[in-house]
């Protein structure tokens, strides 16, 4: 290990633990990992990364497919912006935003987009974008009318709110969210 931190560069890391895989199989795809803390800014993270190619692999092909935990039924695809989190969430962000002043939203690893197709329902002059590799989740997410662009820079306007969730701990660094407030207009949100 170089034993840097992928965040803050400090060399103060602790080894916490073997990665734990849900299959074994999985250690195909993500390689032997290990988890370390940086003791300075506390980011949590595996290394060594599993590499690209194989992770794009993963996440388009794997991770949702059937008997996988994170599967989506038909009934998850109807039915799962109505979960009790999804409504805290939209709950959370209608009591702090205005959304009649939001225009443009992108979802970053959107997954089925729930919260952006719940916002819809209520205020539907809102326009979704999404990055997505996620086979499985693709038809939902055209079905609920977003707009699945590969990368942000295919982008052809600054968005008013970014919605991340769940997705800090599939990067492989943090590069992405740099980037972003390049694409975020000056008032606009990033949630995540």
């Amino acid at each position: 290990m170089n034993n840097i931190c992928i965040s803050c560069n400090k060399r103060n890391l602790e080894f916490l633990d073997d990665y734990k895989y849900e299959l074994n199989k999985d250690i195909n795809f993500l390689g032997k990992m290990k988890i370390y803390e940086c003791q300075d800014c506390k980011l949590v993270f595996s290394y060594p990364m599993p590499k690209i190619f194989k992770l794009e692999e993963f996440y388009k092909k794997v991770y949702r497919s059937l008997s996988r935990h994170h599967y989506y039924s038909d009934f998850d695809k109807k039915f799962s912006y109505l979960f009790d989190i999804n409504l805290e969430y939209i709950s959370y962000l209608t009591a702090n935003i205005d959304f009649n002043n939001i225009k443009y939203i992108l979802d970053f690893g959107a997954g089925l987009g729930n919260i952006g197709y719940a916002l819809k329902k209520k205020f539907n002059h809102l326009e979704l974008f999404c990055i997505e590799s996620d086979e499985n989740c693709l038809s939902t997410l055209k079905e609920r009318g977003y707009k699945n662009i590969k990368k942000i820079e295919d982008a052809n306007c600054k968005f008013d709110l970014v919605i991340s969730l769940h997705v800090l701990e599939h990067l492989t660094n943090l590069e992405f969210f740099n980037k972003i407030t390049k694409f975020i207009k000056k008032d606009g949100y990033f949630f995540f």
